[in-house]
């Protein structure tokens, strides 16, 4: 009989990825208060620990009426937002200890603590959060994916700076108490002379200085080259799928047998497998937003591979694609995680545009080649696949009059000895399935009885077709045509071969393929994931004059002055340094 199983149950990765996020949120949490409680005393970092509670708990009843809810984008950014939303407190806490160090009495140091450093808190706060301001008026699928990122900073700073304005004084008032004298130096400790003495050795030698952090910067520039760049990494599923393609015009019915056999080798040969399934002729729902399913196709399948554990995809990938393209070279293959965002079909694609199909074609071959004869390429095919070989009869009109048969009489028949002549319509519920009359298997799977098969006219017997046509031929047509804006698009894709980055393949067969010599009229684009990304960069780069422009009114206005803005500014490229030694 038949059973009902869950083949994917979408809430479930959903639960799983929101509490991956919390358990980060909660250590980023505890390390922060780690490094707060090392720098300033236990007491302090208790009490500016307890002003980070507060910021997010502030943070998510602001965002509860807004409709913003936990997902991998909100929760990513209270991760991003963490290290910064103790800065408000950790300074006023910071100030009020060395006004109280210095002898002022305990409430008059926590509200001048408080008001001393307020206004530049303020504008600290607010440059903060315009620096993700691009990401929000982003238009494109970027801004779509990370709207909330904005929207969260910005909401959890403006509370951080609230709490560290108002809670900070508070807290400080009842529960830190110093006995000290007015003229004690409250900058003598081990860290505080350790940094005096680097800073005086570097103002001493600044020449050396200087040269030291242009050899870093640069450094870190050139290792920057070497970063993977990719805006939405593969998803930590525990699935992973399989795209099987036969050449065009394959039967269904051999492309469900191939299929059979995949999924009895997988779950055959690996333990870590917990299900299979296959879906054939066509993709799956979309069961997952980012994945676009395929559109229908007798020789296409869709295996979806669920593994007990998400370590175990990356151990089956290269061995499951290895056996796939060794057992079915016939086929083309692709093995591949589904990505945490939007995707392309191929992470490197071509296009040609024009006219011409076969100036396409050849186009389209020439790519090919460049690609297949790089190592680091693999899964080479293009969109419009491979051509159909037809066959055509041509119908005559003399024999037609003699044998009282008309042309449609003639494709009457070849549907019924084809695909089948709908007769009805079954319905049960919602759903309907056409009834069709047609021959037998024998009959429709035999292109050398085709002509015997029996076509009825007018008259009162039938007659078999070869009676009817004047000619037959074969010759081949495209199976498959795309357009962009109306014109043949021809579009040629290929994806880096395990352990390979997109970009850095991309390096190394551009200038081949933009050396090809082409026909006036078919232009060459760059499209997968270097179209994608260029689209996002022109996005972000386009709004963000605006963020550096209201940036720079509020650090001139913080100041009233020009000069100290511009030293600021000339540090901002030296955060290089640590971005490349983070990422490599």
């Amino acid at each position: 009989g038949y059973q009902l199983e869950t083949v994917c149950y979408q809430p479930d990765n959903v639960v799983n990825s929101v509490r991956s996020f919390e358990r980060n949120l909660l250590e980023t949490a505890v390390i922060v208060t780690f490094v707060v409680m090392l720098a300033m005393g236990w007491r302090s970092g208790l009490l500016i620990t307890s002003s980070l509670l507060i910021v997010i708990l502030g943070t998510l009843c602001i965002l509860w009426p807004m409709g913003v809810v936990l997902q991998r984008t909100s929760l990513g950014a209270f991760i991003v937002a963490l290290g910064i939303l103790v800065d408000d407190a950790v300074v006023v806490g910071d100030m009020i200890l060395v006004l109280m160090q210095r002898g002022m009495n305990r409430k008059d140091a926590c509200i001048e603590g408080a008001r001393k450093v307020g206004n530049q808190l303020l504008g600290a706060t607010i440059v903060g959060a315009l620096a993700f301001l691009p990401v929000y008026l982003s238009k494109d699928v970027t801004g779509e994916y990370c709207h909330d990122l904005f929207v969260v900073i910005s909401i959890s700073l403006g509370i951080s700076w609230i709490v560290a304005m108002m809670q900070t004084p508070v807290v400080y008032y009842f529960f830190v108490h110093l006995k000290t004298e007015p003229e004690q130096n409250v900058h003598n400790g081990i860290i505080h002379r350790f940094y005096r003495r680097l800073l005086e050795w570097t103002l001493c030698h600044k020449i050396l200085t200087l040269s030291l952090l242009a050899a870093a910067l640069a450094v870190s520039i050139y290792g920057g080259t070497h970063i993977q760049q990719i805006f939405f990494p593969p998803t930590q599923r525990s699935e992973f799928m399989i795209e099987y393609w036969l050449p065009e015009g394959t039967s269904i019915h051999k492309t469900a047998e191939d299929a059979k056999s995949i999924q009895e080798h997988i779950l055959e040969k690996y333990d870590s497998i917990k299900q299979v399934s296959a879906f054939i002729g066509s993709g799956p729902p979309r069961f997952y937003l980012p994945y676009e399913p395929e559109a229908i196709n007798s020789g296409y399948a869709f295996i979806l591979v669920g593994t007990k554990e998400v370590k175990d995809v990356e151990k089956m990938i290269v061995p499951v694609d290895t056996w796939l393209h060794k057992e079915f070279p016939q086929a083309q293959i692709r093995v591949n995680r589904f990505n945490l965002g939007p995707s392309t079909p191929s992470e490197i694609e071509v296009r040609f545009r024009g006219p011409d199909k076969t100036v396409l074609r050849q186009l389209a071959a020439e790519v090919t080649d460049i690609f297949e004869g790089e190592p680091s390429i693999r899964d080479v095919r293009d969109d419009w696949r491979q051509m159909i070989k037809v066959w055509m009869p041509g119908y005559s009109q003399a024999r037609g009059i003699q044998t009282l048969t008309s042309r449609s009489d003639m494709n009457l028949a070849l549907s019924w000895a084809t695909l089948g002549v709908p007769m009805a319509v079954y319905s049960e519920g919602d759903n309907t399935l056409p009834i069709l009359f047609r021959g037998t298997e024998k009959e429709r799977n035999s292109i050398e009885t085709i002509t015997n098969i029996p076509i009825w006219g007018i008259g009162q017997e039938s007659i078999p077709l070869a009676q009817v046509i004047a000619s037959e031929n074969f010759h081949w047509q495209e199976g498959e045509i795309h357009r962009r804006n109306g014109v043949p698009t021809i579009t040629i894709g290929c994806i880096p071969a395990h352990g390979k980055e997109w970009n850095q393949v991309l390096r190394k067969v551009r200038s081949q393929v933009e050396s090809i010599e082409l026909p006036r009229g078919y232009p060459l684009e760059w499209g997968g994931q270097y179209e994608k990304s260029r689209k996002a960069e022109a996005t972000l780069l386009g709004k963000l004059p605006i963020a550096l422009i209201l940036m720079a009114v509020i650090v001139v206005i913080l100041f009233n002055a020009l000069r100290q803005p511009l030293i600021i500014l000339l540090t901002f490229p030296l955060a290089i340094i640590g971005v490349s030694a983070g990422l490599l």
